[in-house]
């Protein structure tokens, strides 16, 4: 029936994503442990928020559309933090890998770090490519874009690294991340075409 071919499906996709996160998690050395550890940290971002509001008021001289859009940039990653954690990693319930009998014992862990028991979907991929896509849509410069999707993907590579989610927990993410990410952008676009104090000050006014 229905119900049982759909079942096979699932249980087909789950074995080929605890297959395909074997083989992505493998242990590349002391020098990639730190570098994937440092990557999956929330204090990557500190740096790249700061040349954002930075961009924003040197190209805008308005401050009040600074603090807007640090406003949807935070409530973008709150939003993809929460609908990762909050909504579906109860609902859904798939313990990740880590804690998963039948593969924990063939990953690589660093500093012993399991996680919490669920994974999906994972919540620091949905924060970074929330963020790369909100970000390339304010700052429109080739070089941003192709450094934050690039981060973005390393971010949530990261977290298979470390033997804490699935493939699929980082794909399922980062699709999350993305149309939250532009669905914030269009509400920033509202905004600033809706309220004139938004609105970029003219060269000519700036002091």
């Amino acid at each position: 029936n229905f119900f049982s071919a759909f079942m096979d499906i699932i249980q087909t996709i789950d074995s080929a994503d605890k297959s395909a996160t074997v083989y992505l998690n493998n242990n590349m050395g002391n020098i990639a442990d730190a570098t994937f550890w440092t990557f999956s940290s929330r204090l990557i971002w500190v740096p790249i928020a700061l040349f954002f509001l930075y961009y924003t008021f040197k190209h805008s001289r308005n401050w009040r559309m600074m603090v807007l859009t640090v406003l949807v940039l935070a409530l973008t990653i709150t939003l993809c933090d929460q609908i990762a954690s909050s909504l579906f990693k109860p609902w859904i319930a798939r313990l990740r890998p880590s804690h998963n009998l039948q593969i924990a014992s063939l990953l690589h862990y660093v500093n012993n770090y399991h996680g919490s028991s669920y994974g999906f979907m994972s919540s620091h991929a949905a924060n970074a490519f929330g963020a790369a896509v909100f970000g390339s849509k304010i700052v429109k410069k080739r070089y941003f874009t192709i450094f934050m999707f690039s981060l973005a993907m390393i971010v949530s590579y990261s977290r298979i690294y470390l033997g804490v989610h699935y493939l699929g927990d980082v794909v399922c993410g980062g699709i999350t991340g993305m149309c939250v990410g532009y669905l914030m952008y269009l509400l920033f676009k509202y905004a600033t075409m809706r309220y004139t104090m938004f609105r970029p000050i003219p060269r000519k006014q700036r002091v």
